[in-house]
């Protein structure tokens, strides 16, 4: 008898924290390790989600259930139930019905008697057990964001961390008190904005002070990079603009597309929810607001951000730092992001240089590189390749962004027929969603070209007449440039 592999999933939402003990972790592995036990099967691992909905499948735990199916270390997959593998009755019905057989994997839930490898009536059921799982989810999403805008309504904070300098009350979760060591911080930023310092100087002097950044002092882990730790002038920006330092509790700012998605989508600070007095302020109303009339009249902190048509391809042979657009005059240049950010470090140097010169010294190169006879094969050698590697994974990714872009639109289409978002929100998104798919398509089309078409590509590269013309750009690596402004091309 062939041995059974089994692999027990467990999931636990915070909605079902308020239930009683027959729905926690504990217990369906209890369940679970019994039902095996009496069935001779064979666990494998046993994998946990506590704290996620079921709304959606992008949780730690099933994914690493998915790793593991498709390295055949399990072929058996056993909840508690139904709603424990998943409340959306699409993505719910797809591993079912597929996903699952495809991958030789039977599927036991315990308490709803489902065994996809027993030919039984209950199972002809799935379908609609799923969708009433479904409409509990969207039942119960509508419950908690209405409970969540009446009391962000009441000015009660809803939120996870506070605004820096700020700190939970212990007397109440739904209340924010000064936070003193931090507030002393925020003062400080807003004296030297009303000094006429930039945000960028600010951020460049805060860190020079080794004052802690909200990240580090709310102690959230960042990703190793080359402004972790230090202060970034957006940041700061924002601070400067926010009137929570005034004693107005600001919520609402973004929304979720869809109780099934993570993605949300920023609202316009006309439907932000904002309540005076909330809270002890930090700053004086007089003084925020004459700050707000310097910020629109000099644009002390505003930061303007230049179109790159380099953007990802340029970087710093000197720190490896991508280069950013800045303007002087009428002219556009490119300068090292780490000096911008940090000019009196020492981490870098200035070493800008105009970005029109930069593209036609770009132009030339590949002029001339072409011209050689070794080389124009050789492009022509690698175009070949570059499209054929990838035009059936590019095909294949494109088609998979259409297909998630169709279920963006059936689940708006049934989010509005639930009113679980306004006409015009609704108008918004599926305009944009069909916009996205005929841009996938084109993009499609586009890449299915035939060996026919190489001749013109490769005469498209001979005749390359200025910067714009230079239809391979993606073919390059990398350009780098380095402190005497010499211009390194990665082909």
């Amino acid at each position: 008898m062939k041995k059974v592999k089994a692999g027990l999933y467990l999931r636990l939402s915070k909605e079902d924290l308020n239930k009683n003990e027959s729905e926690s972790i504990k217990n369906q592995r209890d369940l679970l390790m019994d039902f095996c036990k009496q069935n001779a099967l064979d666990i494998v691992d046993i994998y946990v989600d506590d704290g996620f909905s079921g709304a959606n499948f992008d949780r730690q735990g099933f994914v690493k259930l998915l790793r593991d199916i498709n390295n055949k270390k399990i072929d058996t997959v056993l909840t508690k139930d139904l709603s424990r593998l998943g409340r959306d009755y699409i993505q719910t019905g797809y591993y079912i019905e597929k996903y699952f057989p495809e991958n030789n994997v039977r599927y036991i839930a315990v308490i709803d008697n489902v065994d996809t490898y027993k030919d039984n009536y209950i199972n002809e059921f799935l379908p609609f057990k799923s969708i009433v799982n479904d409409m509990y989810a969207r039942d119960i999403s509508k419950k908690i964001k209405s409970v969540k805008h009446n009391k962000s309504m009441k000015g009660l904070f809803i939120g996870g961390k506070p605004a820096y300098g700020y700190k939970l009350d212990p007397a109440s979760k739904n209340h924010i008190i000064m936070d003193e060591e931090a507030a002393k911080v925020v003062k400080l930023i807003f004296s030297m904005a009303l000094n006429e310092y930039s945000a960028r100087s600010i951020a460049i002097r805060l860190t020079q002070l080794g004052i802690k950044t909200p990240a580090r002092y709310a102690n959230i882990k960042a990703r190793d990079g080359l402004y972790n730790g230090r202060w970034i002038p957006e940041v700061v920006s924002y601070m400067l603009k926010n009137e929570v330092y005034i004693g107005n509790m600001v919520q609402g700012r973004v929304k979720k597309l869809s109780y099934k998605l993570k993605k949300t989508i920023k609202l316009p600070p006309k439907d932000w929810v904002i309540v005076e007095g909330t809270h002890e302020p930090i700053i004086d109303k007089e003084t925020f607001f004459l700050l707000q009339e310097l910020i629109s009249k000099r644009s002390i902190v505003k930061s303007k951000t230049y179109a790159n048509p380099l953007k990802g391809l340029v970087f710093c042979k000197e720190c490896g730092a991508a280069m950013g657009v800045v303007s002087k005059g009428k002219y556009r240049y490119l300068n090292c992001r780490n000096y911008l950010r940090y000019p009196r470090q020492g981490n870098c140097s200035s070493h800008s240089i105009r970005i029109d010169l930069v593209q036609d010294l770009i132009t030339q190169e590949i002029i001339g590189l072409i011209k050689s006879m070794n080389l124009e094969q050789s492009l022509m050698q690698k175009t070949r390749s570059y499209f054929a590697s990838h035009k059936k994974d590019v095909i294949k990714s494109l088609e998979s962004q259409i297909n998630i872009v169709n279920k963006n639109i059936e689940t708006l289409y049934k989010d509005r027929l639930n009113e679980l978002i306004d006409v015009e929100d609704f108008k918004n998104l599926y305009e944009s969603q069909l916009s996205r798919r005929v841009l996938l398509d084109n993009e499609i089309k586009q890449f299915n070209i035939g060996v026919d078409d190489y001749n013109k590509i490769h005469n498209d590269f001979i005749n390359i007449k200025d910067f714009k013309e230079i239809i391979f750009l993606k073919l390059i690596k990398k350009i780098e440039i380095d402190i005497d402004k010499r211009i390194n091309i990665y082909i």
